[in-house]
This record gives C-alpha cells, sequence and structure tokens, in this order.
C-alpha cells in the first residue's frame, strides 16, 4: 500500500502556460472578485471570525442600524464643519493664515505655558 498523501489534482488549471500567457497578477484576481456582490456584513465577519456562529437577524438589524446612525453623525459633522467655514469667510477671515499661526504657537509653547501658570 502507498502511503503518500493524496492530492486533488481537480483544482489545478488544465492548460499549459505558453509563453504568451502570463499568471495571473493580485489585481487580476481582485478585479474578477468584484463582479460577484460584495459588501454584507455578515459575510464579512464571519471570514475574520471563522469560530464564532453567524450573525442573527437581529443583530444583522442592529449592526446596520449603528452604521446607519453614524453615517448620519458623520455627515451632519461634515456640515458643521463647512458651515463654520463659510461663517469665517463671511467674516472674512483668512483661516489659512489662523491654521500658520496656530502651528508656529504650538511649536513655540505659548497656549501650554499660559495653561500651565493658571494652574499652578
Amino acid at each position: 500500500m502507498d502511503k503518500s498523501p493524496l492530492v486533488d489534482t481537480s483544482a489545478v488549471s488544465e492548460a499549459p502556460a505558453t509563453d504568451k500567457e502570463a499568471p495571473p497578477t493580485a489585481q487580476d484576481t481582485q478585479t474578477k472578485g468584484k463582479d460577484t456582490q460584495t459588501s454584507t456584513t455578515a459575510a464579512a465577519t464571519n471570514k475574520d471570525n471563522d469560530t464564532s456562529p453567524p450573525l442573527s437577524k437581529n443583530q444583522l438589524k442592529k449592526r446596520r442600524r449603528y452604521e446607519k446612525s453614524q453615517a448620519i453623525k458623520k455627515r451632519r459633522k461634515e456640515q458643521q464643519r463647512q458651515l463654520k467655514q463659510l461663517k469665517a469667510q463671511k467674516e472674512g477671515r483668512d483661516l489659512d493664515a489662523e491654521r500658520e499661526q496656530q502651528l508656529v504657537n504650538q511649536k513655540d509653547g505659548k497656549g501650554w505655558k499660559v495653561r500651565v501658570c493658571i494652574v499652578l
């Protein structure tokens, strides 16, 4: 009896490699994978953690609701940031100059010195 391990040869490609054909690169395999339906949170979670059981419908709903609320928060924060920029521009402030001045003060440690002196 031969004690060599069994090898599955069905997964190996039967087409011979020629000089004109190059083996597929990582980028080629990634683009092929994008054709299939992806971006499900349950599938992504199960790939990372094979030992955990699949998420229940309730957990999936909670996760979607959480992700949706996070997206809303992010959008709201971005809108507030844009409003502040518009308000500063209407007041005639130069935001780039203010940022440069903040960096200079940070390097000098002026703000830190003032806060430390007040506390002590």
